[in-house]
C-alpha cells in the first residue's frame, strides 16, 4: 500500500520513485519548508513474526544506514534531513529523508550518452569527487561496500557539462571498520564489481576502492572487466586476470592500464595504501598521457616542418641579373612547382663552381664531425663493454680533456625481460647544490612486469611548476636512470641511483642537466618515497 503523508501531514506523497528488495522510495513535498524531497520507507508487519529475525535484521540495517549518513558531512555525500518513525494498528514503517536529485543518478546519465565514452581527463574528475567521498566516509570508520554508478546522484555542470557533481548515497550495507570482526557474516553487495573479500565477507577499505576501479573500468572501457553469471563473477574476480581497458579502448595508455590493473589487484594488500592514493595515481596517469602526446604531436610536427623542401636559390627567383640597372624581382612559386623542378633538376642554375664548392663544404663538416665524435665520445679510449655489471654510480674516470680527469655516470643497461619492478607514485625532494634550492618533487614511474624499460612523469611541485615526461630503465640490482626534458631553452635532466626497499620503495640518487645521458659532475641529489 503505498504511503500517502508523513509526520502529519508534514510529507505528502508526489509519486513513487523506486522500489526495491527493502523498501520504496517516493518523491514528495515538503510542506513546512516548500520543497520536493526523496523519502526512503521501509515497512514491518507488527502481525507476523513479531521479533522475527528477519525483520530485525532490516531494521538494524536501516537505522545503521541512517546514523552512517548522519555522521558524514562531506559535498560529495548526499547528507540526511531526517529520520522517524510511525506506527499504525498493525505495520511500523521506519523512514529517511533526504535531497531529490532531479538529474537522477551517474549510471542513468552514463547509458543517456548512447555509448559514447568520456575522455579520461572527464573521468579523472569523476573518479577523484567518487574518492574524496569514500576516503571521507573511511577516515570517519565508515566502508561502503556498494559502490558503483547507480549509487552517485548528480547535480549538474552548467560550465562543463560531462563534469557533474557527484553525490554518493546508499550507505545500506554499509559497515563501520570499527566493528568488522564481530559483524555478520552474511555476504551482501553488487556482484560485478565485489572484490575478492567481500564475498569471503571480509571486507576492507581497500574493498570500496576496487569497486571504484570496476566502475573507472566501465566508464575508460564501456564495459567491466568480468561478465557473467553469479558463479562465474565469482569464480573471476577470486582468480581470472582482468583485461587492460585498453584492449576495449585502444586509445588508452599503459600508464592508465597500469593505475587500473593495481586497483584491482586480488589482494588488498596489493592495491593502492588508500583509494585517494588511488585517484591521485589515476589522474596523474592521465595528465602523463596528456603531457606525452602533446610532446610527441609537437615531436611530429618539428619532423614536418623540418621536412619542408629548402626553396632553390637560382638566378631566376631574383629576375635577371644580366644588368646591375634592373630591378630586383622574387616571383612567388607554389611548393608543387618547386618540388617538380627539384626532381627533374636538382642542380638546376647552379654554376659548376657553385657545386663544386658546396660539395667540398660538405666533406670537410661530415670529416670534422666524425673526428669530433671520436674524440668526445666518453668510451673512446675503453675496451671494457658497458653494462649492468660494469656499471657503478660512484665517479667512472674516463677521457683527459684539458688536463683535467672528468668523470662520468652512466645509464644502467637493462633488457626487455631484466628490470625490477618499480611502478608507483613516489613524493619526495631534489636538492641543487650549486642553486642551494630544495624543490618538491613527485616521481610517477610507469613499468610492464618484467621489463627494464620505466616511462612516466616527473612532476615538480614548489617553488617552481611543472610537469615533464620520463624515460628510463632500471636492471635488476635496482640500478635505475632517467631523463626529462624540460623546456626547450634547457638540458635535460638526468638522474640516477639506486632502488632502497626499506619499509616501503624509495628512490635515491643524484642528477645533473645533460644532454648525454651521463653526468660529469653531479648537480645535486634527490630522495622520493616510499612508492605506492
Amino acid at each position: 500500500m503505498a504511503v500517502e503523508k508523513l509526520q502529519n501531514g508534514r510529507y505528502h506523497r508526489l509519486r513513487l520513485l523506486g522500489s526495491g528488495g527493502m523498501g520504496e522510495v517516493y518523491l514528495m513535498q515538503d510542506e513546512r519548508v516548500n520543497r520536493q524531497v526523496a523519502i526512503k520507507i521501509i515497512r514491518f508487519e507488527n502481525t507476523s513474526y513479531p521479533g522475527g529475525d528477519a525483520a530485525t535484521d532490516t531494521a538494524r540495517l536501516f537505522q545503521r544506514e541512517a546514523k552512517a549518513i548522519a555522521a558524514l558531512e562531506h559535498p560529495n555525500i548526499l547528507p540526511l534531513y531526517d529520520f522517524g518513525e510511525e506506527t499504525s494498528a498493525d505495520t511500523t514503517i521506519s523512514y529517511m529523508v533526504m535531497p531529490f536529485c532531479t538529474e537522477g543518478s551517474l549510471a542513468v546519465w552514463l547509458r543517456q550518452r548512447g555509448g559514447s565514452l568520456l575522455s579520461p581527463q572527464d573521468i579523472a574528475q569523476l573518479v577523484e569527487q567518487a574518492a574524496d567521498a569514500l576516503q571521507y566516509a573511511h577516515d570517519h570508520g565508515v566502508i561502503h561496500l556498494d559502490v558503483k554508478s547507480s549509487n552517485f546522484l548528480l547535480r549538474s555542470n552548467k560550465k562543463n557539462p560531462n563534469r557533474p557533481t557527484l553525490l554518493l548515497a546508499d550507505f545500506g550495507i554499509a559497515r563501520s571498520s570499527a566493528t568488522l570482526a564481530s559483524s555478520s557474516r552474511t555476504i551482501r553487495g553488487t556482484p560485478i564489481s565485489m572484490a575478492p573479500e567481500q564475498w569471503s565477507s571480509t571486507p576492507a577499505p581497500a574493498t570500496d576502492q576496487y569497486a571504484l576501479a570496476v566502475m573507472a573500468y566501465e566508464m575508460l572501457a564501456g564495459r567491466p572487466p568480468f561478465v557473467g553469471s553469479m558463479e562465474q563473477l565469482m569464480f573471476q574476480h577470486f582468480s581470472a586476470q582482468p583485461p587492460t581497458p585498453s584492449s576495449f579502448n585502444p586509445d588508452l595508455p599503459a600508464a592508465i592500464d597500469s593505475v587500473i590493473l593495481r586497483a584491482l589487484a586480488k589482494k588488498p594488500q596489493d592495491r593502492f595504501p588508500s583509494i585517494a592514493a588511488f585517484a591521485s595515481a589515476f589522474e596523474q596517469a592521465v595528465h602523463t598521457s596528456i603531457t606525452l602526446k602533446q610532446s610527441n604531436d609537437i615531436h611530429l610536427l618539428e619532423q614536418t616542418v623540418s621536412a619542408e623542401p629548402v626553396l632553390p636559390i637560382t638566378p631566376q627567383s631574383f629576375g635577371s641579373v644580366s644588368g646591375h640597372d634592373q630591378p630586383t624581382t622574387y616571383t612567388p612559386q607554389s611548393h608543387s612547382q618547386i618540388s617538380e623542378r627539384q626532381r627533374s633538376s636538382p642542380a638546376a642554375g647552379r654554376s659548376p663552381a657553385v657545386r663544386f664548392g658546396i660539395i667540398g663544404a660538405i666533406s670537410v663538416l661530415i670529416l670534422l664531425l666524425a673526428g669530433g665524435l671520436y674524440y668526445f665520445h666518453p668510451f673512446q679510449q675503453s675496451n671494457q663493454p658497458i653494462n649492468a655489471n660494469t656499471i657503478s654510480h660512484s665517479h667512472t674516470p674516463v677521457t683527459q680533456i684539458q688536463n683535467s680527469t672528468p668523470t662520468v655516470t652512466t645509464t644502467p643497461t637493462a633488457t626487455a625481460q631484466n628490470g625490477l619492478y618499480i611502478p608507483g607514485t613516489y613524493n619526495g625532494s631534489m636538492f641543487n647544490e650549486t642553486t642551494q634550492q630544495t624543490t618538491l618533487i613527485t616521481v610517477f614511474v610507469v613499468q610492464n612486469k618484467g621489463n627494464g624499460t620505466l616511462s612516466g612523469s616527473v612532476t615538480f611541485k614548489s617553488p617552481t611548476q611543472g610537469v615533464y615526461s620520463l624515460h628510463g630503465i632500471v636492471d635488476m640490482q635496482g640500478n635505475f636512470s632517467f631523463s626529462i626534458q624540460q623546456p626547450s631553452d634547457q638540458k635535460p635532466l638526468y638522474f640516477y641511483g639506486t632502488v632502497q626497499q626499506q619499509q616501503g620503495t624509495y628512490l635515491k640518487g643524484s642528477f645533473c642537466n645533460s644532454n648525454t645521458n651521463s653526468c660529469v659532475a653531479p648537480s645535486g641529489y634527490f630522495n622520493v618515497g616510499p612508492g605506492y
